[in-house]
């Protein structure tokens, strides 16, 4: 008895730094990616503003108010396309790091989930970023256009309101793959529900806090749809007893 719990806690152990490995990792590309997008996002950001119908080729509709507002957003995006080109990579660890404590139909909904999450994901929003948000803001500026009335759009605007929907996109998904991993690590068992609950408190308020100022007024239920829609995707892991043993590698299908 005594052998098994000393072998369940080295266990443990390993799996914890393993973890942190993972993290490192993570960390590591995270700030190469950000060093690499730093020179590339003012081409990136002028390819983006040809796109949209306010610009008409001369920018002449545009307006910074802002300097600073302007710095800030620049740092933003680079953050985000940073995180976001990190999530494939976050994809493959994951996987290598969950698959040996999970049996095959639980490997195959993670798979599904990390696949949704860190390759679908980003190709929604690289979508949104060349037409989706395009076309919005063409239908938005057919609807208030005047000839009578010269208009003229803050392009920091115009760039919060894409990074908002960007950003709720990405916390979705890391919402949805920490719920999901910890419900195959036995961490949100039945009656153990005050880790679940920090998950989605920590989630909500991130989003609320940090969702530009473009949305006022829709933050809070933005964030509580997007958190809830998170945890009820979470909630169709197909868990076939409790994780128990993952912590020790064991798993009676392996």
């Amino acid at each position: 008895m005594e052998t098994n719990q000393y072998f369940n806690t080295s266990s443990y152990t390993e799996h914890i730094a393993e973890l942190y490995n993972i993290i490192r990792k993570l960390s590591i590309f995270f700030a190469l990616f950000c060093l690499y997008w730093s020179f590339q996002i003012s081409e990136i950001m002028n390819i983006w503003i040809d796109l949209i119908p306010m610009s008409n080729g001369t920018y002449e509709n545009l307006a910074i108010y802002g300097p600073y507002e302007w710095l800030n957003l620049r740092w933003s995006l680079i953050l985000l396309i940073s995180l976001v080109t990190t999530l494939p990579l976050l994809s493959i660890l994951l996987y290598r790091f969950s698959r040996s404590g999970l049996y095959s139909n639980e490997r195959t909904w993670f798979m599904l989930v990390l696949i949704l999450c860190t390759t679908i994901v980003p190709l929604i929003i690289i979508l949104l970023w060349l037409y989706g948000f395009p076309i919005i803001f063409e239908l938005s500026d057919s609807t208030v256009n005047s000839e009578n009335i010269g208009i003229r759009y803050d392009a920091a605007a115009l760039f919060s309101i894409a990074l908002g929907i960007t950003w709720i996109l990405v916390i979705w998904s890391f919402t949805i793959i920490i719920l999901g991993l910890a419900r195959l690590m036995g961490l949100l068992e039945v009656g153990e529900t005050r880790f679940r609950y920090r998950i989605l408190a920590i989630s909500t308020g991130t989003l609320i806090l940090t969702i530009p100022s473009e949305y006022d007024g829709l933050r809070i239920i933005l964030s509580v749809i997007t958190i809830f829609l998170a945890d009820r995707i979470s909630q169709a892991i197909p868990i076939l007893s409790k994780k128990t043993d993952f912590v020790s590698g064991n798993s009676n299908n392996m």
